[in-house]
């Protein structure tokens, strides 16, 4: 886990979003004999194939799901209005862009009986996004980082000491050369990878100044000799067969690595761990525009009656970067307070 604090406290919304394109002629030809046909554009790995199957069964419709990667490749669909599908999850990051180019139909609250028992600091954070919740419903909230081939990482730097902060594995050359041999992988998103360059910088995660893009595009260039692949999916495999030892990812997608390195036999040994804070005060947080009424709101739901501050996430990274964190695999640590964000 890293010890750069306020990357791990950035969460990716997935959005559930209503798309308003016409039916491709594929999609038409498909619903044949009046069968109800839902065409749905997810995720990769995010819902159970027999959860689909239950649905279809329950409600006699013909679910249609297809696979993404990367916000990028799911805005280049639906952009152009006619991409086919009914439902998709888009993050919060494209999502606002999105619905200001009619991508998406208002949803009707009114068939969804649950939406009252929506995370009310979710909530808030959306209204930057989509104002008035008219058009996305927080889906599920995650945590970008990165996991760690322990053994092969400390035979590749010959030495069992890591650095302090862990993210020099992946953006300090120092580090990476050396890595190089035993493999880096990188989410291929621009929209995922430069929020943590900029912040393992020092800089605002969501900064859009010229300077600091064309800063955090240094650094990239300087790695990018000995980075082995970019892939926002396939470092599943690569990190569970052992063709990778430091793979940045999804926190959810990192723990599948781990599972499936387990399920062959456990001969690569994967930690990944998760830190997953509240609402912290960083600049991240302030860059949304209804900052102070998400700040007043973690205040009053939280026992603490405060705002969390990124030295309250310390401790456990600290933890977790240490030996005593040797046995400890699997785990979301969730720091908010005590409030409801969970």
């Amino acid at each position: 886990m890293t010890k750069h604090l306020p990357l791990i406290v950035l969460t990716a919304l997935a959005l559930a979003g209503c798309g308003g394109s016409d039916k491709t002629s594929a999609d038409k030809a498909a619903q044949t004999d009046n069968q109800k046909v839902l065409s749905i554009y997810n995720w990769s790995e995010y819902v159970d194939p027999e959860t689909v199957a239950a649905f279809e069964k329950k409600h006699g419709i013909a679910v249609t799901y297809d696979v993404y990667d990367s916000d990028e490749t799911l805005e280049s669909k639906v952009l152009t209005g006619k991409s086919g599908y009914d439902i998709v999850g888009p993050s919060n990051a494209f999502v606002g862009r999105q619905i200001k180019a009619g991508a998406y139909q208002k949803i009707d609250k009114s068939l969804i009986p649950n939406y009252k028992n929506l995370n009310p600091q979710l909530m808030k954070l959306m209204e930057g996004v989509d104002p008035g919740h008219e058009y996305a419903v927080p889906f599920y909230w995650g945590t970008n980082t990165f996991a760690i081939n322990t053994e092969r990482v400390k035979k590749a730097l010959g030495t069992d000491q890591l650095p302090d902060n862990q993210w020099d594995l992946v953006f300090n050359p120092e580090y990476t050369s050396k890595l190089k041999q035993c493999g880096i992988s990188y989410l291929d998103s621009a929209a995922e990878i430069y929020p943590m360059v900029l912040n393992y910088m020092g800089k605002n995660p969501n900064s859009s100044e010229t300077a600091d893009i064309k800063a955090a595009t240094e650094v990239l260039k300087k790695n990018r000799p000995y980075i082995k692949r970019f892939t926002s999916s396939g470092f599943i495999d690569d990190l569970a067969r052992g063709d990778t030892c430091v793979t940045i990812g999804f926190g959810g997608d990192l723990n599948i690595a781990k599972r499936r390195a387990e399920e062959a036999g456990g001969k690569e040994k994967i930690r990944v761990n998760v830190v997953s804070g509240g609402p912290i005060e960083t600049d991240a947080l302030r860059a949304f525009t209804n900052y102070e009424e998400v700040r007043d709101m973690t205040a009053k739901l939280s026992p603490l009656n405060r705002m969390g501050q990124p030295t309250d996430l310390a401790g456990a990274c600290l933890f977790l970067c240490s030996p005593k964190a040797s046995w400890v695999t699997g785990h979301t640590f969730i720091i908010d307070g005590g409030t409801t964000f969970k």
